[in-house]
């Protein structure tokens, strides 16, 4: 009979208690792990709890949109200010009254008008003829007739120095000032392709009549002994203040731009928003965008320094540069500002989104920060500074101050009539003081309680 050999344990089935025991052991090690990942990287923790492969291109896509919709928004609510308000057009055209290169033009202007329906010559000659007429002395008419060209001369320099007192005074600047706040709704119907009143458009131009001016400058005349001027006929000239072969590509684009005016802003400012939502990373997805925004904000000035030296060299040759220069400047100078101030604000808050964050660098910067401020709060205590109970109180609250003061910034920049670059740094500097502040004065429970154990002096 065999002898049996050693008995060999029975296997354990695969749902037995150690593969159970493995299981735990598995899964308390993929926590371990999570855990550590979440303190390493935050952020990155969270994205991989993100599943779904349409976050990224879905994401791109929404902040691309944005980034795309940001120079247009901006040039909406331009074109929606000079629409909608006499007192944003009068401001922006206002002080063209006292730009040299307009007054030249418009005095060169008006002067060459009255001369081209007033003959000086013509009339020297027929007071040559009424002498003859009356038996005067030959020799008199003659001379009168040899003097007639240094008189034409002297009556036209006459003529255009009263021109030009009149285009250099204060009188000149209200009166513009005035005839510009009337025709504001002709100068609306000629940019979105209407015509009549004061304002035109033929043949590619925009134009502003000059009778009025022209009757200013011949009672004027009359009233300093120049009778010839009572003869000048009624002129009706104009002044080119924009002329284009393609105004009517503009007028098109500036009609839809009017439209959109309200609704681009908030169209790309939610596109971000949302972008960074269904992103994976969303503060990173957030500060992309932004920095494409502040990008967009340059080509866009880059656009309208373009655009201008195009527009001036398109000019034809009747038209004056400098004053085309300086009425094209003056159209687009709250354009420019907005841009820089929405490039700004972008930046800013790139920077705030990347110094809230949870990478490395920005806790090394937030701690570093917090220790400065903590070190100074120690040292002003030694000095015998106290908070008492205020300084606990921040202390719990201070996240709900934080973004108290956060909201009420962007509050003061959302209401701000005309916000600036000045105006937004502005911001910035006061918010980071009032943050610094907070941190400044809150007070921990342990230092607290440390403090209440040092006996009084």
């Amino acid at each position: 009979m065999e002898q049996a050999g050693p008995q060999q344990p029975p296997e354990e089935p695969a749902d037995g208690p150690a593969a159970a025991a493995e299981v735990e052991r598995l899964r308390a090690e993929n926590e371990e792990l999570r855990r550590h990942l979440e303190e390493a990287d935050p952020e990155a923790a969270r994205a991989v709890r993100r599943t779904g492969r349409w976050r990224t291109p879905l994401a791109v896509l929404l902040v691309a949109l944005a980034v795309l919709l940001a120079p247009l928004s901006v040039a909406s609510v331009w074109a929606s200010r000079m629409v909608g308000s006499t007192g944003t057009y009068v401001d922006t055209v206002a002080p063209l009254a006292k730009d040299p290169a307009v007054q030249d033009a418009v005095a060169r202007r008006i002067t060459n008008e009255i001369f081209s329906r007033l003959d000086v010559a013509g009339l020297v000659d027929e007071l040559a003829a009424g002498l003859q007429q009356r038996d005067v002395a030959p020799r008199a008419a003659a001379a009168l007739t040899t003097l007639k060209g240094p008189i034409a001369q002297g009556v036209q320099g006459f003529v255009g120095d009263k021109v030009d007192g009149l285009v250099r005074s204060d009188v000149f600047a209200t009166a513009w000032e005035q005839a510009n706040r009337v025709a504001h709704q002709e100068l609306v119907a000629a940019l979105t392709g209407n015509q009549g009143g004061a304002v035109t458009v033929t043949d590619g131009a925009v134009s502003v009549r000059l009778a009025t001016l022209i009757n200013a400058v011949k009672a004027s005349l009359v009233d300093n002994g120049l009778e010839l001027a009572s003869r000048i006929p009624t002129v009706d000239a104009t002044f080119v203040i924009f002329q284009s072969a393609d105004l009517g590509k503009a007028q098109t684009g500036f009609r839809l731009l009017e439209a959109l005016g309200g609704w681009l802003p908030v169209l790309a400012v939610g596109l971000l928003v949302l972008g960074a939502y269904v992103a994976r990373r969303p503060r990173r997805a957030l500060v992309a965008g932004l920095l494409g925004v502040a990008t967009s904000m340059l080509l866009l000035g880059v656009a309208l320094t373009v655009g201008r030296t195009y527009y001036l060299h398109a000019l034809p040759g009747s038209v004056d540069s400098a004053a085309a220069g300086a009425v094209f400047d003056a159209l687009v100078r709250f354009l420019r500002v907005s841009l820089r101030t929405v490039l700004v604000l972008a930046l800013v808050l790139a920077a705030a989104a990347v110094l809230t964050g949870e990478s490395p660098s920005a806790v090394r910067t937030r701690a570093w920060l917090a220790g400065t401020l903590g070190s100074a709060r120690t040292g002003a205590e030694r000095h015998g500074w106290r908070t008492g109970p205020v300084g606990g109180w921040v202390w719990e609250h201070r996240r709900g101050l934080r973004i108290a003061a956060a909201a009420l910034a962007a509050l003061a920049y959302v209401f701000a009539d005309r916000p600036t670059v000045g105006l937004v740094v502005g911001i910035a500097i006061v918010l980071l003081v009032v943050l610094a502040a907070i941190e400044f004065v809150a007070t921990p429970p342990l230092a607290v309680e440390q403090r209440e154990q040092v006996p009084a002096d």
